[in-house]
């Protein structure tokens, strides 16, 4: 039959409930209240707490203990200020106590404390002075303190109540009970301050056997055995008080009666149907849910930590407690439980709710990389790129460790780590080539920096390993053409500098001892050389093969020289000899009758007489060919150390250290003295045309003269004496050596410059016929070859003045003739000239009556524009022939430009004014807005437009110091303002997107289209003449053109990366550069200046390669040791 008994499920069981079930926990709990210490019952819900507060407050309440309890979810704890909560405190317990106090003046007159002590004094001053009796307060809820910022405090209260015991015998009246689900440490985490470690923990155990007999009466009226039902409601419930009451409440309304031996099946069936079957529909009141929110409520990683921790135990059924914080939270979440030093799943209800499946898909829910997973699994995880990485795969692998996950988790991490292993590796390989890059970079750029630092002292040096470091560049950069793609650039302009600047062409090596004497033989195909400790004489090839050497004398050579016709070769030594030798080698005669060392020896011109001068004979002797002494001439007073013909032969020239020249007819008569030098004279030499002398002396001075004595100049410039000089063969240069140096000079004493890198002093320099190659001997017992005449960067010589303006033509673009690639000059001199690459002159265009000031080629390069001060733009065919003529401007046109279309012409004039014309000559419009002379004039590039759709634009400079951007139908768009000085050039980027500007003011800047600076450039000492950007195609991300180019007043070419970082200053021109260009392919830059001169720099690393292949050919041809350049060069094809 059904029993009218009634089981209580969910909230607090009043103290005289029948089912009340009396567990250790009572009588723990009410005995160390009553002996006054501190307790807390920290558990999961719905195990039993506020019943035992309940049953633990009356029993204490009737043995005269007064007790007070305070539930905190009653006053709160979202936004509540430390005043309101305690003062809710107060006003409960004196609720609660009955207490005499007038709380809201007692509080006011506090109002300078703190909260907390206000309630510290409350209870000193209130509570115990008027409760006598033992007092208990019993907080309820604690956990609600935790979201309380000044719940630290509160708790180091109860602390300090307990610490007043000693003192204050009241306090040993009062302590606290607290209740709730936290962690002693989630309350506060203060060691120093906390209560917990001076409390009592009160632990609430699962209802036992022996304890249960309460919920046995209920049963009795449905079962046969009351005690065996309740047996297997804890075999399911483990004791767990809320699933208790209820699975036997759930007993209690079924109407089946319970036979004996029937309590396991009827008892398991009722829990699957009505507990564990579609748990969260029936979970009324909520228990199981309160469990899974407690567990799943935070979403992130500390509830990964708990699900994986869960796992462990479902799994093992029992894992070693270690009272870890994890292990802490999951216990009270009421889902697991200690026994015996274990933790193992609560009950078997527990475990078929919350099973396997249910962790792995909350944990599916929860894991960190679920949208990364799923995508990767809608593409039949192909998609590597879905694989987590770097510190979200370290966070997943962290997550998951220690959690039981699915296959296709477990495959999607192995296949993370595979891919992140896969291009961790593929990123070492990278770094690593990158610090190899760098560090080769590094060491190409010191390459570069101290093959210049040594070029002066050592040029072919120098340039050898400029070819090296270039070799090692190609390597660096593969196929890249853009100068902005390279990792360094040190290398390519140190070896275009070098290539500029080099005339040290080849060195022969083959002397033992110092090089005294150079000659070259008439047909400029032979080198003579004589040394001294070697005491021979040398044959050598121009490129630098020795043919022969000469052998005979016993003592140093001093001079050698070669006949008219080149069949004899005169030799003088310091022992006393002249020998005339075969180019073959072979002696012919020997001359005797010097008393003393021979120092000079010398050819008449026809060949026919040898004159030789001795030291310490003090005499010039004149023979025949065949030995014969035809006369010695005598008149000087020191040692002659120098003999010279006239180029008619008719007169000789005599140096001496006595510090005279004196000129002689051939009969030995003494013509006139030279005086003038301050000491010896060492050197002589006639000018081709034979009027003047040139002397070089220990005084450090050259000196010319005229026939009759007259000195005409003296050259100073050497700091010891002047060893050697010699004429060009046209007259108008002399070459002098002394110290390490030689030096050329102008006929007039203006130097032109100096050749360095003998390591030794220089002895001796002569010109070859041709007077393009120099030769020099030195101690250092090399003789060096020099070109004189042109470098291996083109220069483009030929206009009379300077050159204002230098355009390319466009790509694929040439001449009738197909000549091919053209570039078009400008100039003071009233012409534009055409060239080819090479520096080939193909036609002069004249017809301007003024400067030409700008050319421009048109798009399809079959026409030239020109624009002058004479106020005209004239418009002509490649071949020169003039198409017409514009006129309009009343001022001279220094700027001219073809539109993207070729259509349309503009104009920048000194008239403050832009025109646009067709190419016809008649005139669309004028632009008028600036306050100044119009500079530079530019068309943005096709399909490029302003933001605002604007379409075509033109962009100008002025001498008002601004840039103007038009339409073209002559709105003003926007005035660019910025530069203190006048704009002098203008230019759009290749997309359109970026202006560069050059100014008087000595910088260069970058804007945007609506007007806004980017970035200003500095780095020149004089103005900025012009501006462009390298080509289209060679860009960096932004967009922006890869490289900036600019001339500028300081005689400089600056090229620069647009984020304002300079790649190199190319230096060449002796005057302002005021006009550069790019090739369309960017490979080559031209500059225009007032030097009269247009140099093409190259900018391609194989082209420079190539060139400095071709000036070492012959070096290497002559040393086969430089296996390595040699190589080099055959890589390159020269």
């Amino acid at each position: 039959m059904k029993s009218n008994y009634s089981y209580k499920v969910g909230g607090s069981l009043d103290f005289n409930h029948p089912t009340y079930v009396v567990r250790q926990a009572d009588k723990e709990f009410s005995e160390a209240l009553k002996r006054g210490e501190f307790c807390y019952v920290l558990n999961s819900r719905q195990t039993g707490k506020s019943s035992l507060r309940v049953q633990t407050m009356y029993k204490l309440q009737t043995e005269g203990i007064a007790c007070a309890e305070l539930d905190l979810t009653g006053i709160g704890s979202d936004k509540v200020t430390p005043e309101q909560w305690y003062g809710g405190i107060i006003q409960d317990l004196t609720s609660s106590f009955d207490l005499s106090i007038n709380r809201r003046q007692w509080l006011s007159d506090r109002d300078d404390l703190s909260p907390v002590h206000r309630f510290s004094q409350f209870i000193a001053q209130v509570l115990l002075a008027q409760i006598l009796e033992p007092i208990v307060i019993f907080i309820d809820e604690i956990d609600t303190m935790l979201r309380l910022s000044f719940k630290d405090d509160f708790f180091a209260l109860i602390r300090a109540f307990y610490n007043r015991r000693a003192d204050k015998p009241e306090y040993n009246r009062l302590t606290f009970a607290l209740l709730g689900v936290a962690t002693p440490s989630d309350l506060i985490q203060d060691k120093t301050r906390t209560p917990f470690n001076i409390g009592r923990a009160i632990e609430l155990h699962g209802f036992q056997i022996q304890e249960i007999n309460p919920l046995a009466e209920g049963l009795a009226g449905i079962a046969s055995d009351p005690q065996s039902v309740l047996q297997e409601v804890l075999n399911w419930t483990g004791g767990q008080p809320f699933l208790t009451q209820k699975l036997c409440k759930l007993i209690l309304n079924t109407s089946q009666e319970i036979a004996e031996g029937k309590e396991p099946e009827i008892v398991e069936k009722l829990v699957r149907s009505r507990i564990i079957d579609n748990w969260s529909s029936q979970d009324e009141p909520e228990h199981l849910k309160t469990i899974s929110d407690r567990l799943l409520r935070s979403g992130g990683e500390r509830t990964g930590r708990l699900l994986g921790l869960y796992q462990q135990v479902w799994r093992s059924h029992l894992i070693p407690s270690d009272n870890s914080p994890e292990q802490i939270e999951l216990r009270l979440s009421g889902l697991v439980v200690k026994q015996q030093g274990q933790l193992r799943v609560y009950n078997q209800i527990y475990a078929a709710v919350f099973d396997h499946n249910w962790a792995a898909k909350a944990l599916a829910d929860l894991r960190p990389y679920a949208e990364a997973i799923t995508a990767w699994e809608a593409s039949d995880c192909h998609d590597e790129s879905r694989l987590l990485r770097g510190q979200a795969l370290q966070d997943a692998l962290a997550w998951s460790s220690g959690k039981s996950l699915s296959d296709r988790d477990y495959q999607f991490l192995a296949a993370a780590q595979e891919v992140e292993k896969r291009e961790i590796q593929a990123a070492l390989e990278k770094a690593s080539h990158q610090l190899k890059e760098a560090r080769e970079v590094t060491r190409l750029e010191q390459e570069g920096t101290n093959a210049w630092r040594h070029f002066e002292s050592a040029q072919l040096e120098a340039l050898l390993s400029a070819m090296r470091a270039s070799r090692d560049l190609k390597k660096l950069i593969g196929d890249k053409r853009s100068l902005a793609e390279y990792p360094t650039t040190s290398s390519l302009f140190t070896l275009q500098n070098i290539l500029f600047n080099i005339r040290e062409q080849n060195q022969l090596e083959g002397h033992s001892g110092e090089v005294w004497s150079v000659a070259f033989s008439p047909d400029g195909q032979t080198i003579a050389s004589c040394g001294s400790d070697d005491k021979t004489i040398k044959l050598w090839q121009l490129d630098g093969t020795l043919i022969t050497t000469l052998t005979g004398h016993s003592a140093e050579v001093n001079s050698v020289a070669f006949s008219l016709d080149g069949q004899t070769i005169a030799s003088g030594s310091w022992d006393k000899t002249i020998k005339l030798w075969k180019p073959d080698g072979t002696l012919i005669t020997t001359l005797t009758g010097h008393s003393g060392e021979v120092w000079s020896v010398a050819f008449s011109p026809d060949g026919q007489t040898i004159a030789s001068c001795g030291s310490d004979d003090k005499t010039i002797k004149l023979w025949q060919l065949d030995g014969t002494l035809i006369t010695t001439i005598i008149g000087h007073n020191g040692m002659t150390t120098s003999v010279a013909f006239s180029p008619d032969g008719e007169t000789i020239a005599s140096g001496s250290d006595d510090k005279t020249i004196k000129l002689w007819q051939r009969d030995g008569t003494l013509i006139t003295t030279l005086t003038g030098h301050s000491d010896g004279v060492y050197n002589l030499a006639f000018s081709p045309d034979g009027e003047t002398i040139a002397s070089g002396s220990d005084d450090k001075t050259i000196k010319l003269w005229k026939l009759d004595g007259t000195l005409i100049t003296t050259f100073t410039g050497h700091s010891f004496g002047v060893a050697s000089i010699a004429f060009s063969p046209d007259g108008e240069t002399i070459a002098s050596v002394s110290d390490k140096t030689i030096k050329l000079w102008k006929s007039d004493g203006t130097a032109i410059t100096t050749l360095t890198g003998h390591r030794d002093l220089v002895n001796s320099v002569v010109f070859s016929p041709d007077g393009q190659t120099l030769a020099s001997g030195s101690l250092d017992k090399t003789i060096k070859l020099w070109k004189l005449n042109g470098t291996l960067i083109t220069t483009l010589t030929g206009h009379s003045y300077v050159v204002w303006s230098v355009a390319f033509s466009p790509v694929g673009v040439s001449l009738p003739s197909g000549i091919g690639q053209t570039i078009a000059s400008a100039s003071r001199d009233k012409t534009i000239k055409l060239w080819k690459l090479d520096g080939t002159l193909i036609t002069t265009l004249t017809g301007h009556s003024g400067e030409v000031w700008s050319v421009a080629f048109s798009p399809d390069g079959e026409t030239i524009a020109s624009a002058s001060e004479d106020k005209t733009i004239k418009l002509w065919k490649l071949d020169g022939t003039l198409i017409t003529t514009l006129t309009g401007h009343s001022d001279g046109v220094g700027s001219v430009a073809f539109s993207p279309d070729g259509e349309t012409i503009a104009s920048a004039s000194d008239d403050k004014t832009i025109k646009l014309w067709k190419l016809d000559g008649t005139l669309i419009t004028t632009l008028t807005g600036h306050s100044g002379e119009v500079f530079s004039i530019a068309f943005s590039p096709v399909g490029v437009s302003l933001p605002s759709g604007i379409g075509q634009t033109i962009a100008s400079a002025s001498e008002d110091k601004t840039i103007k951007l038009w339409k073209l139908d002559g709105t003003l768009i926007n005035t660019l303002t910025g530069h203190t000085d006048r704009v002098t050039s203008v230019a759009f980027s290749p997309d359109g997107q970026t202006i560069v500007s050059g100014s008087r003011d000595k910088t260069i800047k970058l804007w945007k289209l609506d007007g806004t600076l980017i970035t200003t450039l500095t780095g020149h000492s004089g103005g900025i003449t012009r501006v462009v950007f390298s080509p289209v195609g060679v860009s960096l991300p932004s967009g922006i053109g890869q490289t900036i180019a600019s001339a500028s007043r300081d005689n400089t070419v600056k090229l620069w990366h647009c984020d304002g970082t300079l790649i190199t200053t190319l230096t060449g021109h002796r005057d302002f550069v005021f006009s550069i260009a790019f090739s369309p392919d960017g490979q080559t830059l031209a500059s225009a200046s007032a030097d009269g001169t247009v140099i093409l720099w190259s900018l391609n690393l194989d082209d420079l390669m190539a060139r400095g292949c071709l000036w070492l050919k012959d070096y290497i041809a002559s040393h086969p040791q430089e296996q390595e350049v040699r190589e080099i060069c055959r890589e390159v094809g020269r």
